[in-house]
Parts: C-alpha cells; structure tokens; sequence
C-alpha cells in the first residue's frame, strides 16, 4: 500500500493489538514537519475493537499526527476524540482502487486540505468531504455520502436546489432500503443544519 512513500521500519509490521492493529513505521508525507507514523487497524466498526484503539492512541500520542489506515468502510469509522490521529479507508486514497497503492497526492490533500472557505455562508471541498457552514467544519467519510453531497451541492450552485429525494439517493447508489437522511447519516444530525426535506423533494438550504 505504501509502495510510493519513502518508508522507514520494520519489515514487516509491528503488532500493537494482537489481529487488529499494527504499527506500520512512517512516512515522508508532503506537508508534515518530519515522518509521519502509520497504523493499520481492522474491524473498527466493532464497539469493542474502537474502545482498545482509543485507549492505545491516549497511551501513545503522535507528536504531530498519525496516520491511521483501515480496511473498515469510511462510514462505519468512528468520530476520534484524539485529533491528531487521521483514520482513513485505503480505498479512499488508493491512486489505483485494484491494486490498493495508497497516492501521495490523495493522502496529503486528506490530512493536509489545504483548502478554507470561499464562499458564505456555506461551502464544500472539491471532494464534498468537507462543508463549512458558517464558521462550522462538518466531515464526510463515506464515498456515498460524498455522492450524494455532490449532488445537492451541483444543484444548490445551479440556482434550482430542489432534488427528488429517491433519485439523489439511488444516483449515490443507496438500495432501496434506504429512504431517508437519518439513514443516510446514521448517528449524527448535524446534516440538518443545511439540508432540508419535505414532500418527496430535498435541498440545500444554509
């Protein structure tokens, strides 16, 4: 995965929980003040198993930040308390999704973003993984969700932000048991603070 990466460690990668975390070494990352250490961490959508992660990264602090690498989906991963660590799914920063070679471009523009508000009161980054509003940072891992953001967001700039609220969902590729925002958001609300429902339709509305 880190074939493109000058990296530095072991040969092979250290146990840290036993069959669900492992540390990696570091990387030279564009952006970063000096290596950047990187764990692999499976199963993350297990209660149990985020529980020893938390109490591991609170033992074990970064300097500055850590990357931590996932096979688990962007949106079964956890909200962090320690901010340092950044918990990425390899698909999502893999330069070549068959292969899983993880890009340098991709992985630096995740944790480094270098991107700020333009317009007010609301706006995204380019991958809809981000939205401010008003002065507020909301973050979006799943793909899906992305999708779907996109797609609200190309209507809302468009000037005619109304949407069918079944047809944005089946264009970001949610089976039809999914009809409704809080499953697509599942756990959070903080959605609701800029997009709106109602009577089939849905819209962006700051």
């Amino acid at each position: 995965m880190l074939v493109a990466f000058g990296r530095a460690g072991p040969p092979r990668p250290a146990p840290l929980i036993a069959d669900l975390v492992w540390d990696v070494g570091t990387i030279t990352l564009s952006g970063a003040k000096g290596p950047v250490p990187v764990w692999f961490a499976r199963r993350l959508g297990d209660p149990a198993v985020w529980a020893q992660l938390e109490a591991l990264v609170g033992r074990r602090p970064p300097q500055e930040i850590r990357i931590i690498l996932t096979s688990t989906p962007g949106e079964r991963i956890p909200e962090i308390t320690q901010k340092r660590n950044h918990i990425i799914n390899v698909a999502d920063v893999a330069g070549d999704a068959a292969k899983l070679a993880i890009s340098p471009q991709v992985l630096g523009a995740r944790v480094f973003p270098g991107q700020a508000q333009r317009r007010f009161p609301i706006d995204h980054s380019d991958d809809y993984g981000i939205v401010w509003l008003r002065g507020e940072t909301l973050t979006f891992r799943s793909d899906k969700q992305r999708q779907l953001l996109g797609l609200l967001f190309d209507a809302y700039w468009s000037g005619s932000p109304e949407c069918r609220t079944a047809a944005v969902l089946f264009e970001a590729g949610y089976k039809d048991g999914t009809n409704a925002f809080s499953k697509v958001f599942n756990g959070r609300d903080d959605w609701r603070s800029f997009i709106k429902y109602a009577d089939g339709n849905c819209w962006i509305e700051p």
